[in-house]
């Protein structure tokens, strides 16, 4: 696909969750003429310098990034499930724009694993955020991100303070993120994302958000998936859902999303949320 560029990609240093290497990426990158990519593995860094390394020398732009956890400090507002510890923080999909971003989600990234309390997973406080969006483009996560987790749980107007929290953080450079697996989650979601979107005049962006490469390869992943998760003390309670799910990521089928964030110039913003998200997903992902 010609002009496409995946802006929320996991790759085995996504620990426990990803099983594409950054050679791996750069192959299907290349193959698929795609002239940037992004990597936003959870919770760390730890591939930039390769990843950022090998896709320049296959003549693709890199864009670092990093999916991180958010405390909105609101989570009382959603039905309760399990100890403190166990709370699941939504993610947000953070990317560098500039040198200046890059190092500003450094020290963040650094930060959600130093102040965090050492028997909770690493995550970020809202507050963190004040005065270090600087230089960083901010995609709302999709289905484990603040606004569809608020929607899912019945709380809309939960949804619009956490979107109006984001817009006043990152401004022109907040995309409301739309995926497609075909969960019900998902589906519910959608039109009240759209619909936030267009009221608060933000753009969408559709993202696939992979975890390996080809369908076929779903059998050997969800193999990976299960032994990392009988290994770690930090299992998802959507485990389940999720291995549902992952038959539908994949590169080949992925979806038409954002060369849009890839390419402009900072100053600039598309005038008005996609009318044509409908079609931006290829008939057979839908």
């Amino acid at each position: 696909m010609p002009g496409f560029v995946h802006l929320h990609v996991h790759s085995s240093y996504s620990l426990l969750e990803g099983a594409l290497t950054i050679a791996r990426l750069c192959e299907l990158a290349k193959a698929d003429r795609q002239p940037a990519l992004a990597l936003t593995d959870t919770d760390n860094m730890f591939g930039a310098l390769e990843f950022s390394d090998k896709m320049a020398a296959a003549g693709i732009q890199p864009i670092v990034g990093c999916a991180l956890a958010v405390d909105f400090a609101d989570q009382d507002a959603l039905p309760r499930g399990g100890s403190p510890q166990q709370l699941e923080r939504p993610r947000i999909v953070l990317l560098a724009a500039r040198e200046n971003g890059y190092r500003t989600l450094m020290r963040l990234n650094s930060r959600a694993f130093l102040e965090t309390a050492p028997n909770e997973p690493p995550h970020l406080r809202l507050a963190w955020l004040e005065g270090e969006t600087e230089g960083l483009i901010a995609l709302t996560g999709g289905p484990g991100g603040p606004l569809n987790a608020a929607i899912v749980a019945g709380q809309s107007h939960l949804a619009e303070l956490r979107c109006e929290a984001l817009a006043r953080l990152f401004g022109d450079r907040l995309y409301i993120e739309l995926q497609r697996h075909g969960s019900s989650a998902e589906r519910s979601a959608e039109p009240a994302l759209i619909a936030l979107a267009y009221a608060r005049g933000i753009p969408l962006v559709a993202a696939n958000a992979p975890l390996f490469a080809r369908q076929e390869d779903y059998e050997a992943h969800d193999a990976f998936a299960r032994g990392c998760r009988r290994r770690s003390c930090r299992a998802s309670r959507s485990a389940r859902t999720e291995r549902r799910s992952m038959k539908q990521r994949n590169c080949a089928s992925a979806l038409r999303p954002g060369s849009t964030v890839a390419s402009r110039p900072m100053g600039s913003r598309p005038a008005a949320p996609w009318r044509t998200i409908a079609n931006v997903w290829p008939s057979s992902s839908t």
